[in-house]
């Protein structure tokens, strides 16, 4: 039986290269990223809108509005920093929201591929998913996808927690974590479905 101490200092350590390598390949594709995706700047202007008109916004828009929300909330905080209304402003806190949550996505990735398989087998696993290039291009792009699969996991795992540790409150927790997920991407509806 290893000491729990022991177990955490490797999941400690694991986590720390893991999100060490997403972070320097998010911050160079950020930097390197001389056009974002024709949906990122969907997302800014429906974050440019809510920020003049919320109701009418999510009234009148197709779009869920927790990403440009998301958006909006970052660009706010980098406002009281520095005064900044250019164009780059919004696209860097679009991209740097993405890759927030993909950073947070890749934590709890590791923590399902632990409970499913083990610790050694999960961080493999998840720095062969940081290293390839769509979804780091993702991570790095102003798109919704790292936003929404981190709510999705993150669901999953406290679904998965609930069901293997008996604590079936955790299930009212991914059910919580589901409909936030859903304002940012439909497909979060998915874990009320699997839950039940």
């Amino acid at each position: 039986m290893i000491p729990k101490q022991s177990v955490k200092y490797k999941d400690f350590i694991s986590i720390s290269i893991l999100l060490t390598a997403a972070l320097c390949i998010g911050v160079y594709l950020i930097i390197t990223t001389i056009l974002i995706a024709k949906d990122g700047v969907t997302f800014i202007e429906y974050a440019q809108k809510l920020e003049a008109a919320p109701v009418k916004t999510m009234s009148n828009e197709f779009q869920h509005p927790g990403y440009p929300y998301l958006i909006l909330m970052a660009h706010k905080i980098t406002g009281f920093l520095h005064k900044n209304t250019s164009v780059f402003g919004w696209i860097y806190c679009a991209q740097s929201i993405a890759l927030l949550f993909r950073l947070i996505a890749i934590i709890i990735l590791y923590f399902i591929g632990k409970k499913l398989l083990d610790s050694r087998l999960s961080f493999w696993a998840i720095l062969i998913f940081i290293l390839l290039p769509h979804p780091a291009k993702y991570g790095s792009d102003a798109l919704s996808d790292w936003p929404h699969l981190c709510f999705l996991a993150a669901g999953l795992l406290l679904m998965l927690s609930g069901a293997s540790n008996k604590r079936f409150w955790l299930f009212g927790f991914a059910g919580l974590v589901s409909g936030t997920g859903y304002l940012i991407r439909p497909e979060c509806v998915q874990l009320v479905v699997s839950g039940s």
